[in-house]
């Protein structure tokens, strides 16, 4: 295979977007869901709200999580070299292992 072309200062900016995103979202959600449960009408108006606030948490934490993986891979010098899908998936870090 050949030598990937990774550009540092684009890869960076992304990384550090993707983890200011995460955390920004990470504190609007811990917000909403403060709201919805401090009262007890609003947790059973809104409780489709929180459900999807709990999710978004969740998805706010994964981007927080990819920001930073990208980021020491670019740091380590790993990010070049190309891999297969079955390395990636198996190899690179343990997330098979919380799927199943």
């Amino acid at each position: 295979m050949a030598e990937l072309m990774v550009d540092k200062l684009s890869t960076s900016f992304m990384c550090i977007l993707y983890i200011v995103i995460g955390f920004i979202a990470v504190l609007c959600n811990i917000l909403n869901l403060t709201i919805w449960l401090s009262n007890r009408e609003l947790r059973r108006k809104y409780i489709y709200l929180i459900a999807l606030d709990a999710s978004e948490l969740v998805n706010a934490i994964s981007y927080i999580l990819v920001g930073s993986g990208r980021g020491l891979a670019l740091m380590g010098g790993y990010l070049k070299s190309p891999i297969t899908i079955r390395q990636c998936f198996y190899e690179v870090i343990t997330h098979s292992s919380l799927i199943s």
